[in-house]
């Protein structure tokens, strides 16, 4: 799962692996999580698959098909899914992830090592497997299996062995929301992560419309934004799917109840997470949390969806144990035609849905910017679709998807900075005014002599000049966007056609 934002990815971590075959509940595994853990998401499968909308739209028929064509990152034998991870938060990058997962039946190590390239491994006593995108699988008990990255041999094995951790009092609470409606939770510990003067000093250096002119309370502002103690995403499942964001303070947040929504949606832009229905929810402020929150339609699920990743492909929609491709030394049959024409059309219908997905917003410059983590998200959830039998062509074809996308969202965030370097140089470079033949002299039949004199800018010039750039940069970002996207789909044109003469059904 490489990646939460609101700020965010996250992920978690180990059990201890010689437990009795577990009736495990959330906080049997939340109690596992290390202390270091600032990140947390909890998943509650039969919660999910048993609501009303989950009925209503025979979702647990295609619930394998679902996660093998990214639509979500839940396997179609898992229960309860704890991630977590310990994030560097100035640079929002993961320092460890990792996975615990109860599961009707742990899929077999050996087949994954064999369908995955993997090296298969004992990590403190727990049968596991390396895998070649840096992880660990570790099979902790009869039900229930683990994933690690790095693949840190040794921390896995500390991680087996050493007592549970003490989790954050702010991950505590966050876990205790699971017995409520939620299925899904979503959490950051941001306690003590910010300090006064730096939000003030990015309040002074913020070209915010909201912040700018004396309309809004700054001092109080900052305060109150200094005493963040965590982020707190919740998505519900019942006639239809209702997301809610928390954001808990440590001091009384009712001052900044009027900025609290744009506010809330500025940020939310500039870290390219924006979604069409935020739009529409409704913000309310009561004491320390801010609550914002509504409906979510199957995009905007898909797009959240898109922050939780688990650590590793390997759990997978593979052969159940006991079944004859499984059994040890056994080797794995040969692909038929049949199933590489099926796994192949079934990988880039999964990319089209995931491309098809991100056409869903406006083209505008304005969007596009406020998107621009989704393109890196859905280059990951490319990179993570199964391969076993897809033909080298179509994953030729994949590979070049996920790195426009990744294309796409550079060129997006190297607005950000383009605009910045732009701002400063055109400010810097003040007025030109020429003299002409205004107060010059003349001698004879001569004409005018003129004169160049440079002056600083007045504010509104210096205002001018800086909306100026960021349009400019904005339209340039969605142009080479729109570009990219092009390209993409005349690369899907012509593999379709490709693959549909190659195997004889249509893609």
């Amino acid at each position: 799962m490489k990646t939460l934002s609101l700020a965010a990815v996250l992920v978690m971590s180990a059990l201890a692996c010689l437990t009795p075959p577990v009736q495990a509940q959330f906080q049997e595994l939340v109690r596992r999580v290390p202390s270091s853990a600032n990140a947390l998401v909890l998943i509650n499968a039969d919660k999910i698959f048993s609501s009303p909308i989950a009925k209503g739209e025979k979702w647990e028929a295609d619930r394998a098909k679902r996660f093998s064509s990214g639509m979500t990152s839940l396997p179609s034998e898992a229960k309860l899914t704890v991630l977590a991870s310990q994030l560097d938060l100035e640079f929002m990058q993961p320092i460890w992830e990792a996975a615990v997962i109860q599961m009707v039946a742990v899929p077999s190590l050996d087949t994954a090592a064999k369908q995955l390239g993997g090296t298969v491994d004992e990590v403190a006593k727990c049968p596991a497997i390396r895998l070649s995108d840096d992880s660990y699988v570790m099979q902790l008990s009869e039900t229930v299996v683990g994933a690690l990255t790095p693949a840190n041999r040794q921390l896995a094995a500390r991680w087996v062995r050493e007592p549970a951790g003490t989790l954050s009092p702010y991950l505590q609470k966050a876990a205790s929301f699971s017995d409520g409606s939620a299925g899904v939770i979503m959490a950051l510990d941001l306690t003590d992560a910010l300090t006064l003067e730096d939000v003030q000093a990015r309040i002074q250096s913020s070209e915010s419309e909201l912040l700018k002119g004396d309309t809004v309370d700054k001092a109080v502002l900052a305060n109150t934004l200094a005493s963040v103690q965590g982020v707190i995403l919740g998505i519900t499942f019942g006639e239809k799917v209702s997301g809610k964001i928390i954001v808990d303070f440590g001091v009384d947040a009712t001052p900044i109840a009027t900025t609290a929504r744009p506010l809330l949606l500025e940020i939310l832009g500039n870290r390219g997470v924006m979604i069409d229905e935020f739009a529409s929810w409704s913000t309310s402020v009561q004491g320390t949390r801010l609550s914002f929150g509504g409906d979510l339609t199957a995009s905007g699920l898909t797009r959240l969806s898109s922050l939780i990743e688990l650590p590793t492909q390997a759990v997978f929609e593979g052969q159940k144990p006991g079944s004859a491709a499984n059994k040890p030394g056994q080797e794995t049959a040969p692909a038929k035609p049949q199933d590489m024409a099926q796994a192949t059309q079934q990988y880039y219908k999964s990319i089209e849905h995931l491309a098809a997905d991100l056409k869903g917003q406006k083209g505008e410059a304005k969007t596009i910017g406020q998107n621009g983590q989704w393109f890196d998200n859905y280059a990951r959830k490319v990179d993570k679709l199964p391969i076993l039998n897809v033909d080298e062509t179509m994953l030729e074809y994949g590979a070049y998807v996920a790195s426009q996308l990744r294309n796409a969202s550079m060129a997006i965030k190297g607005v950000g900075i383009r605009t910045r370097v732009g701002e400063v140089n055109a400010v810097s470079s003040g007025v030109t005014n020429s003299g002409g033949a205004v107060g010059s002299f003349r001698y004879g039949g001569y004409g005018a002599y003129g004169y160049d004199y440079t002056r600083g800018m007045t504010r509104r010039e210096q205002q001018s000049a800086r909306t100026q750039v960021r349009a400019n940069e904005k339209s340039t970002g969605a142009a080479s966007v729109q570009q990219i996207r092009q390209q993409m789909q005349e690369a899907s044109a012509q593999i379709r056609r490709e693959m549909t003469k190659k195997y004889q059904i249509e893609f």
